[in-house]
């Protein structure tokens, strides 16, 4: 495949759960490392650890512990409004797979399970980066145990259905009036050549075939784009909304989170076109405008 090709085939396809993420990092010769980001004076104004101490300090201050687990998970990620857009950022470990913490710049994916590993952390009244990394590898990993980069939950509707049957997330998509459907999975094991770790370890390839295999034989339901202004008033805030795609062998485009304000319906997301976190206006605005998504899945975070 030429380069040029190659680079129009990724940019065409971004989808959640790192299935795909940007150009630029795929092509990249390495992946930089996250470092402290200074000010002129070469003054420290930011790291994982000051970013953590930052949140945990306004989770005690406001009694965030006290707030249903969706207010937490909101709470949480609109500390990170602002920040950076970074695809790929789960692509640094190379084949042997490791935990990435990074409170600094985010995907639609990360942003999601960084805000709920944070909140799930509170709630539990634990308060060490220890314990935000064992719920991210509960959450992020299949089963809840990081074996290898095949038990990542890449595909969205994988993560939902594991999340799911560990007591994280409900789908409330079916309750909510959804339609069934199906989704026919196979980007990744047919285009292996745009992951690192696949075209390194080529037999992980039919570890990932087998995924995608039981991925397609399960029913899921979604709320098409035409019905979606008919159940705005079921949502709450800290609701997972997840955008069907009908992009070819994908199941789901993007994904954020739900604020509801003064009675709106808002989306926090991190943004691949506005390169950083952001609070949309209006959810139905994005939906609408958002010419690839032919409707949305809702994921309620559950108590502890």
């Amino acid at each position: 495949m030429k380069r040029r090709d190659f680079i129009k085939k990724i940019t065409d396809f971004i989808t959640f759960g790192g299935v795909f993420f940007s150009a630029s990092n795929i092509i990249a010769k390495k992946k930089k490392k996250i470092r402290p980001k200074k000010n002129k004076s070469s003054e420290i104004i930011l790291t994982n650890e000051s970013m953590f101490e930052k949140i945990l300090k306004q989770a005690e201050q406001n009694k965030w512990k006290t707030k249903n687990i969706g207010e937490v998970v909101i709470e949480v990620a609109k500390c990170f409004l602002g920040r950076p857009y970074e695809g790929g950022t789960l692509e640094v470990s190379g084949e042997n797979e490791e935990i990435v913490v990074n409170l600094i710049e985010f995907d639609c994916v990360t942003l999601i399970e960084s805000s709920l590993a944070f909140a799930r952390m509170i709630k539990k009244g634990l308060a060490t980066m220890n314990d935000l990394t064992r719920e991210l590898e509960f959450i992020r990993y299949r089963k809840g145990k990081l074996v290898d980069y095949t038990s990542r939950l890449h595909y969205t509707s994988d993560w939902i259905t594991d999340n799911e049957s560990k007591g994280v997330v409900s789908d409330i998509s079916k309750s909510l009036g959804g339609t069934p459907i199906q989704f026919n999975v196979f980007f990744m094991s047919e285009n292996s050549e745009l992951y690192p770790v696949l075209r390194k370890v080529p037999k992980m390839i039919a570890e990932i075939e087998v995924y995608e295999e039981h991925i397609r034989k399960r029913t899921y339901h979604y709320i098409p784009k035409e019905q979606f202004q008919n159940i705005e008033s079921k949502f709450r805030s800290g609701d997972i909304v997840a955008f069907v795609t009908n992009k070819p062998g994908l199941d789901f485009s993007h994904v954020g989170l739900i604020v509801v304000e003064n009675n709106a319906v808002k989306l926090l997301h991190a943004s691949s076109n506005q390169k950083k976190v952001v609070l949309e206006n209006t959810l139905q605005n994005y939906l609408t405008n958002n010419t690839a998504a032919t409707g949305v899945c809702i994921v309620r975070p559950l108590e502890i």
